[in-house]
């Protein structure tokens, strides 16, 4: 049938980090980016029958991404991977993209939009009109897929939004202060626009009912998957050239993420130095990441680390030096006080890496009993978790081995199906 258009956190014991559970139906982005030449190829296996539905699928972000340094945030990360696994689940869909912003250039197999986002929504959200372009795309699609925070507004055919999370619109402080108040009240209408909504985690649900103003019963939850790649042991003269290259050696703690306000790192770093000075110097802190918004005093911290032989910042690393991190490290150390979702804890537990995580926002959904979550604001028992994790080999391997078989639960496989049943449950209706 065609469509037509119709809480407070519980504090961890400061004594003896232990582990919690999630949800029986639990299973977002953080950044991270694939193989280079994988994005490039996105290979995929087509299946015997594709069923019929016609999507476009919006690749603003991950277009903008490959034409320019390459690196992929956890949108472009989630667009790619739904490009490779959606062909093998039965749906093959259009690339489209908006042209224009800084320059942005699209490849040769992506349908260009008409018109600019920026002008498009300017003109939607002030006249209420649709986007250029609306008869055409009622014409050659379905429905349109809005993969990231580019949502049109068409009145020929249905939108499916992805919000990740609410961060910008509920803690503001946290994001670029330049024009944020114009930039949310943006957000907030483009998001309206959209048909239907699909997020990462059940945490996030509360949030975005509370700062989109959406209805929640049209709110849908896809849990994301993790790479196969990161399950895959580099060889030891791989790992061992690659961790010799950055200038590491032997066990260290592992922080990968931005440095912005709410990835905490400041209150990781804090926490780390109260360690006895044989631990730091034995296991130091290596921080992997680029430098984000308002990151000035976690840069400061970080020099003072390296001044004093006990931590190191890399910066932006490649895929592979991600991987020979995370299958060398004691552990990740992730004490967020906000995420979507938390991918790096699955890249972690894939790589068999344990994590020490927050017991806050999704990552308790995402990690399951198989992480140390802590209270991201008790800077005690993230000490106490540090030590025990770098002293006590037998607790080190059992979480080791508990986040290997929590990561297998997560595959791009089953995102990809989850998600046409979506399409299916929004065009057949």
């Amino acid at each position: 049938m065609r469509w037509r258009r119709a809480a407070k956190q519980t504090r961890m014991p400061s004594n003896i980090p232990r582990l919690r559970p999630a949800p029986d139906n639990a299973p977002l982005l953080e950044k991270t980016m694939l193989e280079p030449d994988r994005v490039a190829a996105l290979p995929v296996a087509t299946p015997p029958a594709v069923l019929p539905y016609r999507i476009a699928f919006g690749t603003t972000v991950l277009e903008r991404a490959l034409h320019s340094n390459g690196h992929l945030d956890g949108i472009g990360t989630y667009t790619a991977e739904m490009l490779r696994h959606l062909p093998a689940a039965g749906i093959v869909p259009t690339k489209v993209a908006f042209e224009g912003f800084r320059g942005t250039a699209i490849g040769a197999d992506v349908r260009p939009l008409a018109g600019t986002f920026s002008r498009n929504l300017l003109k939607s959200a002030l006249l209420g009109l649709p986007f250029s372009g609306n008869a055409e795309m009622g014409r050659d699609f379905d429905l349109f897929h809005a993969t990231d925070h580019h949502i049109p507004r068409y009145a020929s055919l249905p939108v499916l939004a992805n919000l990740m999370d609410p961060v910008p619109l509920m803690n503001p402080e946290w994001s670029d202060a330049h024009l944020r108040q114009v930039k949310n009240w943006f957000f907030r209408r483009s998001a309206g626009w959209a048909d239907h909504y699909v997020t990462i985690s059940h945490f996030v649900v509360d949030d975005l009912v509370r700062y989109f103003d959406v209805p929640r019963e049209k709110i849908s939850v896809v849990e994301l998957g993790v790479d196969e790649i990161y399950f895959e042991r580099l060889s030891d003269a791989v790992r061992e050239q690659t961790m010799a290259a950055l200038g590491i050696a032997g066990p260290f703690f592992l922080f990968v993420g931005t440095l912005q306000p709410r990835k905490n790192v400041l209150h990781l770093i804090e926490a780390f130095n109260r360690l006895a000075e044989a631990t730091r110097r034995a296991c130091p802190l290596i921080v992997a990441g680029r430098a984000g918004w308002s990151s000035e005093r976690e840069r400061e911290a970080l020099a003072r680390l390296a001044a004093n032989g006990t931590g190191r910042w890399l910066d932006y690393v490649t895929p592979l030096q991600k991987r020979a991190l995370l299958q060398s490290a004691r552990a990740l150390v992730l004490p967020s006080l906000y995420e979507g979702f938390g991918l790096p804890v699955l890249e972690a537990f894939a790589s068999g890496l344990p994590v020490i995580a927050s017991n806050s926002s999704s990552i308790p959904e995402v990690a399951g009993e198989a992480a140390c979550l802590m209270d991201p604001q008790d800077s005690t028992g993230l000490t106490e978790a540090l030590a025990r994790m770098h002293s006590d080999d037998a607790w080190h391997l059992r979480c080791a081995e508990a986040g290997s078989v929590r990561a297998r639960a997560f595959t791009w496989s089953n995102t990809a199906q989850k998600t046409i049943s979506l399409y299916r449950r929004i065009l057949d209706r």
